[in-house]
């Protein structure tokens, strides 16, 4: 190859290093390429070539997680891939013990299951409070074991005859079961700046998703919402855009509000409480991941 094609690669590798490190402060992003272009140097004056100095780096994705793990002060200082992801892991099945408790409640005093419900919704209980007491290292691999198992139970007791419980209680106790498998599983291989982005938008789409139709069923006259429920949503909208951006706060609002919902209908049940189960649970399964992953801006 000739030194244009070699420049080419480099430029291209840079590119899209500059692309990863996009949530970086401008400072650290020059840095980093800084140091490539040294590194590349270097190489090349010790007789090797650009393709190994750039596959010694490895790719832009991998080379940014590390260089924001190495330098970003959030992060500095044994606060490894495999410890972050432990930590995510206890703190999300504690979520799922205190969310079972809760569905525990609702399913059987609440809906129409009667004591009778309450009394088997602690077998999804006892599954989920198992995992809070074994060696961190049995629990990613427990975490799996308890989603699919709940889930089951879910399923089942819902099919069979003079059911007592239905699945759809149980939507948002699964999303976080589901979710504390999940994100320890990614935060131990490490998850890089542009997916890290991505999973934020995500959530931010969901967050705004019932704003969204909330805000959709106001202008079609199927809600009757004043100007203070107007105010509401446009916060909302506001946090979910901030959320989007990569705010910690933010997802610490978004999983507090979806805690809220859940724990409304409790306070004045209603026609409407299965629908406000379901959106807390939804926004605090797109909050609370954000928050126990250890990374994210003010």
């Amino acid at each position: 190859m000739n030194a244009q094609t070699h420049s080419k690669q480099v430029e291209t590798y840079l590119r899209s290093l500059g692309e990863a490190l996009g949530d970086a402060p401008a400072a650290m992003r020059s840095a980093a390429l800084d140091d490539v272009r040294a590194h590349v140097a270097e190489a090349q004056d010790s007789g090797r070539s650009v393709e190994e100095a750039l596959a010694g780096l490895g790719g832009p994705e991998v080379f940014a997680s590390q260089y924001l793990a190495e330098l970003d002060p959030a992060t500095t200082g044994a606060d490894t891939n495999w410890q972050r992801a432990a930590r995510a892991a206890w703190l999300l099945q504690a979520a799922g013990l205190a969310v079972a408790i809760l569905t525990a409640a609702f399913s059987g005093f609440l809906m129409r299951g009667g004591g009778q419900a309450a009394l088997l919704s602690l077998i999804p209980i006892a599954i989920v409070a198992l995992g809070l007491v074994l060696p961190p290292r049995y629990r990613p691999a427990y975490a799996w074991a308890s989603a699919a198992t709940v889930t089951a139970f879910a399923v089942i007791v819902t099919v069979l005859p003079a059911a007592l419980i239905s699945v759809a209680e149980y939507l948002p106790l699964l999303l976080i079961l589901w979710l504390a498998a999940v994100t320890p599983w990614r935060l131990s291989r490490g998850i890089g700046p542009r997916e890290a982005r991505t999973w934020r938008w995500v959530g931010a789409a969901v967050v705004a998703l019932p704003v969204v139709w909330m805000g959709i069923a106001g202008f079609n006259g199927t809600f009757g919402l004043d100007w203070a429920a107007w105010a509401v949503l446009a916060v909302l909208l506001a946090v979910a855009v901030w959320f989007g951006l990569g705010s910690r706060i933010a997802a610490a609002a978004v999983a507090l509000a979806g805690a809220i919902l859940m724990a409304a209908p409790f306070l004045d049940g209603g026609f409407l409480m299965l629908l406000w189960w379901w959106i807390g649970g939804l926004l605090l399964a797109a909050g609370l991941p954000s928050v126990v992953a250890g990374r994210g801006r003010g």
